[in-house]
């Protein structure tokens, strides 16, 4: 059938022509047959008036359908039983119908009852004594509607509930070709939109390896339903850690997907691997530190006998040679036990305040280094100390400097830097590193870098990646490193990149101790009001002591709003925001106090580098943005200059000239 295209409705293929000639009277016998099929055809019929629509007669199915009786139903016209269609539109379609010969379209129409019947209407034009008239053949669709209705508000249920879930779901063909995603999927793959995601090819895009797609299908063939665990590329390259559930479904028509649900346990895989790898080396530390135990009781005779030989033989003596020997070898024996003790967290830690500048640069100075490496220091100059043991934190520089310099065995940059940072929100990498403040300190070099594949076990004890044919280390080194930066509740983290080199970085939690001692001798400082505003309660404490110390009279709150109450009921004469806080940040805690205290002076605190917001507090009138952690110097030196500052000018205060 054909639709026409100004109407809508459905023409007969063999649509009865405009200029066909009226059917010849039929015989009474064929009228009879007419008027029985008409009777008691199951469908509703109406003939109908094409000018007027007028219902001329109609069968008992129209009847019972439209539930008017007889004398009732026979006064009625079409455009009054249609609901929705406009009169003038449904005389339009009834003269299409008498051109084309044939149309059918579905009509809702109102019974007696005032129930609303959905209707699949054919009307064609026929000859009857003479007189043309409208033939109409309908039948009642509502239970196809509705079930059409029905249907469409399942799949709209499901859709929505594809698009809550928090998993990845997806269809696909086995060539590779995603024909479903749902919002879950997009997110966790890091494209911008389902259409680019549906544009990815699947072997290519999202497998880091052949390998990987092929054991990946294999799964899926030969064990479905099972879960299956396997990671996949991001469109940024990184690696996402996937737990699917998938199926291969055979549909109709021989057509087969694969369906499966995705979840993320990126996370959950790191936590994993972090306990597994902790738990590695509390193992390895106890077996060290036991055999460190006994190669102490065995060292001494081994370490103190050469002296008591030397002293013996007389100068020149062959034996000497052997002694010296004997007494080198005690030396590195001492030297690994060492670290076997610091491995077992046996070791003696003097806890002092310590400057890891001045330590750093002692190391370097004691290392040999080739000269084919550059040495390059970038250390801040106003670095917060930290509480540890000096020589157990020498060992872990010493292990690192060392360890950069091997992978640069042709030559190289060496970078030593230092620095305060201070962690808004936790930090994720080789381990979970909390949010506070922390002293970073970098070794960077530029030599062959670390696989991907060992990155993870390179702080396993004695671990190592050197070869038979150069001389081998004990494996301790970075293992050492790592559980010495532990005991002092610092972190390491670590990112390379193969021929380009690699960077360890340990964090390192301040020590506020000493600071906070010499506070008054360090800096000078004054007498004024000044309220801290931080959520941070560790934070409030150390900005309150580091003022007090320095005379000032130092209150704190931990938000902007309490910011507010407070310096209404007590007016201050510096206020020091933190930028970052639950509730209102710093910017609109100073700009709503601004505006019943204009001339309020402020500094800005943050973790962060500079930014929009915090540009935006000193262009309220903000003196200064100090970042964290705060050092003593830099929050005496921006409080002193901002509360020395002249006051701002206002409109009030400009003198006017005489007149």
């Amino acid at each position: 059938m054909q639709r026409d295209t100004s109407t809508g409705e459905m023409l007969h293929p063999q649509a009865i022509s405009r200029q066909r000639p009226e059917p010849s009277p039929s015989p009474q016998s064929d009228q009879a047959k007419y008027r029985t099929l008409f009777e008691v055809c199951p469908q509703g019929i109406l003939i109908v008036d094409p000018v007027t629509t007028q219902v001329v007669e109609f069968n008992p199915a129209a009847e019972n359908m439209l539930g008017y009786p007889p004398e009732k139903l026979g006064t009625l016209k079409l455009t009054e039983l249609a609901v929705n269609v406009r009169p003038q539109t449904l005389r339009k379609r009834i003269q299409n119908v008498q051109k084309k010969g044939f149309a059918a379209y579905e009509i809702t129409v109102r019974t007696r009852a005032g129930k609303k019947l959905h209707l699949y209407l054919t009307m064609l034009p026929i000859c009857l004594n003479g007189r043309q008239l409208l033939y109409c053949l309908f039948r009642d669709v509502g239970q196809r509607k509705q079930a059409e209705e029905a249907l469409r508000e399942s799949e709209e249920r499901f859709r929505e509930l594809m698009e809550r879930i928090p998993d990845g779901v997806y269809r696909s063909t086995p060539e590779g070709k995603f024909l479903e995603v749902n919002s879950a999927l997009v997110r966790m793959l890091g494209y911008s939109s389902k259409e680019e995601l549906l544009q990815v090819d699947i072997p290519h895009e999202l497998y880091f390896t052949p390998e990987e797609r092929e054991r990946a299908v294999q799964r899926l063939q030969k064990s479905p339903g099972e879960v299956s665990i396997y990671r996949l590329r991001r469109k940024d390259g990184s690696e996402v850690w996937v737990e699917e559930h998938g199926l291969k479904v055979f549909r109709p028509g021989g057509n087969v997907y694969y369906e499966g649900v995705l979840r993320d346990i990126t996370e959950r895989r790191r936590l994993e691997e972090e306990l597994a790898r902790a738990q590695r080396l509390e193992t390895a530390g106890r077996v060290a530190g036991q055999i460190a135990h006994d190669f102490n009781n065995l060292l001494s005779p081994l370490a103190g006998y050469p002296g008591l030989i030397r002293a013996e033989l007389p100068p020149g003596h062959p034996v000497l040679e052997m002694v010296e020997e004997m007494e080198f070898a005690a030396n590195k024996i001492a030297e690994i036990n060492q670290q076997l003790l610091a491995l077992g967290r046996r070791g003696h830690y003097l806890m002092e305040p310590i400057d890891l500048n001045d330590l750093l640069q002692k190391v370097v100075l004691s290392q040999n280094l080739p000269d084919t490496i550059e040495i390059r220091e970038e250390f801040c100059s106003e670095l917060l100390l930290i509480k540890g043991g000096a020589a157990q934190l020498t060992r872990a520089l010493i292990n690192l400097i060392v360890n950069a310099a091997e992978a640069m065995r042709h030559g190289g940059t060496m970078t030593l830097r230092t620095e305060n940072v201070y962690l808004d929100e936790v930090l994720r990498g080789y381990k979970t590193i909390n949010v506070g403040e922390y002293v970073k300190l970098e070794v960077s070099d530029t030599g062959s870098g670390i696989s991907p594949d060992i990155i993870d076990k390179i702080f396993d004890p004695f671990f190592t990646t050197k070869r038979t044919d150069r001389k081998r280390g004990s494996g301790l080194g970075l293992s050492v490193v790592y559980n010495i930066v532990e005991d002092h509740n610092g972190y390491v983290t670590v990112e390379s990149t193969v021929g380009k080199g690699t960077t360890f970085a340990l964090y390192f939690p301040v020590s506020r101790e000493q600071e906070i001692v010499e506070a008054a001798e360090m800096a000078s400082g004054g007498t004024e009001r000044i309220l801290v505003v931080d959520d941070d309660p560790v934070q409030r404490k150390v900005a309150t002591q580091l003022l007090s110390r320095l005379g000032y009279q130092a209150e704190s709150v931990g938000s902007g709003e309490a910011a507010i109450r407070h310096v209404k009921k007590h007016p201050q004469d510096l206020l020091i925001i933190d930028m970052v806080m639950d509730g209102i940040d710093g910017t609109e805690t100073y700009r709503r106090i601004l505006d019943f205290a204009p001339q309020q002076r402020a500094i800005i605190l943050s973790g962060y580098a500079m930014s929009q917001r915090v540009e935006e507090a000193l262009r309220l009138g903000a003196g200064s943005f100090v970042t964290k952690p705060i050092t003593l110097q830099s929050l005496a030196r921006a409080v002193r200059n901002e509360l020395d500052r002249p006051p701002k000018t206002t409109l009030t205060e400009t003198p006017v000239a005489a007149s």
